[in-house]
């Protein structure tokens, strides 16, 4: 998930309020901002890659070219920098130090309206477009049923078999194995599906029409008829939840909180779940086949991992420390969310002295950012082995890491599903690499040196050989 970002002119009488640290960039440089950031954003998915435009920025290394030109940005603007716009200022903040800052405030939310319009097209009361107290209990009823902090979820073992048997249906009749992008999907949508219904409840026509409301998302539009569709099938689930809120799936789970539920609750529920469909499944997939697809290239990767596969005793949380490492560096490499946004609700100031005031809206790049020299020595490298190392072993946060990453974000607002994503990412690639002997990516072609900036996920084919 990816959101849009826009610039415009300064208006007269705002330059006057920034930290000793900061810059205003030109006329130019914010032309060319829109042009290398803003526009490959709109274009590539504001919400998902789109499968039409993405393929295309890939080529024409779009990524790559955005990544030159912040580089160049943050030389001759050294600190946030101030873009324009009409009502409220904006800041572009590229810095470790105040992304920090940002993130770790209380004086911000992530619910600026260019990212609240196109999310709001499918999941209108969702936790991740929320503010003040409906954010605060949003979350809470988020961070239970999702099991925020530990990889260890209470329901991970009835999810770990729904992953072992949705691969082995996917590649234990094959021989020898392919795994093509149309594979990942599905093997998504059904565990997914299973983890948040119950086992055994996968519905393929309540999929599509969630993969239609994200693609009209994208241009910030309501497909309404699917949105009412979806709406009253998770309704019939939550139901049934609401009655039997004993089963080990995500719904009941999140149901169980709630006793004698209001219908505004109810609301909040339906809207969340929506969102988790979308979110889990494109975890599932995405992260998945592009990591896949690193390990396949580099051997030394693969066999460290397999060998590691000989130990594992099935437990959870941990048993693959080196799975866990080589999934966060492809977070980093080809972060799903680089764009991470925020509006202040009140004053507060970074610590290079930049006045961030209420009704500012902080843009902060975290993909430039994993590619930055400065702070990564390997930043354009596949080297699991240097996560490993970098991470903390005693850390909670699958991103607490030294230098730190931004991959779920970080502080209050991180994303509330990412120790259940780590999870699951992890539980699928251990079951296909068990079932495969020596995975080969077939396409699209990927070297072993610099990794690209960006990859096209839409044609990844993997075989067993």
């Amino acid at each position: 998930m990816s959101p849009i970002v826009a610039c415009s002119a300064q208006t007269s009488g705002q330059s006057d309020r920034m930290g000793s640290d900061s810059r205003r960039l030109s006329v130019g440089d914010r032309i060319r901002i829109a042009w290398r950031v803003v526009v490959p954003a709109a274009l590539g998915g504001s919400v998902a890659p789109s499968r039409r435009f993405f393929p295309l920025l890939v080529n024409a290394n779009a990524a790559r070219k955005a990544n030159e030109f912040l580089e160049g940005i943050q030389k001759r603007y050294p600190g946030p920098t101030l873009l324009g716009w009409p009502v409220s200022r904006w800041w572009l903040i590229l810095d470790r130090d105040s992304i920090e800052d940002v993130l770790g405030s209380e004086k911000n939310f992530a619910d600026p309206w260019i990212k609240t319009r196109p999310l709001s097209r499918f999941t209108p009361r969702g936790v991740i477009i929320s503010s003040g107290d409906d954010w605060r209990a949003r979350r809470s009823l988020n961070e239970r049923a999702l099991g925020f902090g530990s990889l260890a979820h209470p329901d991970s073992r009835s999810f770990q078999q729904i992953v072992s048997a949705e691969v082995d249906r996917l590649v234990g009749q094959r021989s020898p194995c392919e795994l093509k992008w149309r594979d990942f999907e599905d093997l998504a949508a059904r565990i997914s599906q299973q983890m948040i219904f119950g086992v055994g409840r996968f519905d393929s026509d309540l999929d599509a029409r969630m993969r239609r409301l994200v693609r009209w998302s994208n241009r910030g539009v309501r497909s309404w008829w699917d949105f009412m569709k979806v709406r009253r099938r998770i309704a019939r689930h939550l139901d049934q939840a609401q009655q039997h809120a004993s089963h080990p799936d995500l719904v009941c789970r999140y149901a169980g909180q709630i006793q004698n539920p209001t219908p505004s609750q109810n609301e909040d529920a339906l809207s969340q779940i929506m969102f988790w469909l979308f979110v889990l499944r494109d975890a599932i997939e995405l992260h998945a086949a592009r990591t896949l697809a690193l390990i396949a290239v580099h051997e030394p990767v693969q066999e460290r991992l397999r060998q590691e596969l000989t130990g594992y005793t099935g437990g959870h949380g941990g048993a693959w420390p080196f799975l866990q490492a080589c999934i966060k560096e492809q977070l980093r490499l080809w972060t799903a969310v680089p764009l991470l946004l925020r509006r202040a609700v009140d004053n507060f100031t970074l610590r290079n002295g930049t006045q961030i005031l209420r009704g500012d809206v902080v843009l902060m790049h975290a993909g430039f950012y994993h590619r930055d020299g400065q702070f990564l020595k390997t930043a354009d490298r596949f080297s699991p082995e240097d996560r490993l190392q970098s991470d903390c072993p005693s850390a909670s946060s699958v991103s607490n890491s030294d230098p730190p990453l931004f991959v779920f974000s970080q502080g209050r607002q991180s994303c509330a599903g990412q120790f259940l994503a780590m999870f699951v990412i992890e539980a699928v690639l251990r079951c296909l690499l068990a079932e495969t002997r020596n995975l080969k990516l077939v396409a699209p072609a990927l070297a072993t040196g610099a990794v690209p900036t960006s990859f096209n996920h839409f044609e990844v084919h993997l075989a067993d050989v």
